[in-house]
């Protein structure tokens, strides 16, 4: 499987620590815009995480 994969065309800097390059054609984004709290709660029976 992993013979089959292709490098990327081209990596940029992103302009963080880690990691230091991620390829051209992605978006570097904080995670706060990505994730976002419930308001929504699981009840006592249901799985916890």
């Amino acid at each position: 499987m992993i013979g089959e994969l292709k490098p990327y065309a081209g990596h940029r800097d992103c302009g963080l620590p880690w990691p230091v390059e991620i390829p051209s054609h992605r978006e570097a984004a904080r995670s706060e815009r990505l994730l976002v709290e419930r308001e929504q709660h699981a009840s006592a029976d249901e799985l916890q995480l």
